[in-house]
């Protein structure tokens, strides 16, 4: 009889937790149509200010609209590409790092050039 009190108190608890979350979705999916409702209204209101442009304004209201949509279109591709950049520049580092033999390399030519001005430097 314990068990089934305890399992009885467990789907209790259960459903009152599905019902909290069931509330929660009708709020936020409320929430979510009164903002989409709130940005419809904007919108329209924007289209009407437009309308009531002159001629001019609204073509150059346009234009700039069209270059800023132009523009940032090529922003994201130039992004894109410096991403692709640092990647590639990123890796050649890595593998720079890791080539110990280059390291090696480049630490005695810095040897070879102190050595050659020490040797100058006795010479004179």
């Amino acid at each position: 009889m314990a068990l089934y009190h305890h399992i009885h108190a467990q789907n209790e608890k259960k459903k009152q937790q599905l019902d909290e979350l069931f509330i929660e979705r009708k709020e936020m999916e409320n929430e979510i149509s009164d903002l989409e409702r709130q940005m419809q209204e904007i919108q329209m209101a924007n289209e009407v200010r437009l309308n009531e442009l002159d001629p001019d304004k609204r073509n150059q209201y346009e234009k700039f609209k069209f270059e800023n949509v132009s523009l940032l279109r090529e922003i994201n591709q130039m992004r894109a590409e410096l991403d692709n950049v640092n990647m590639h520049l990123s890796k050649a580092d890595a593998a720079l790092k890791a080539d110990t033999l280059r390291q090696r390399a480049h630490h005695l030519k810095k040897e070879k050039g102190n050595l050659l001005k020490k040797k100058e430097e006795l010479e004179l």
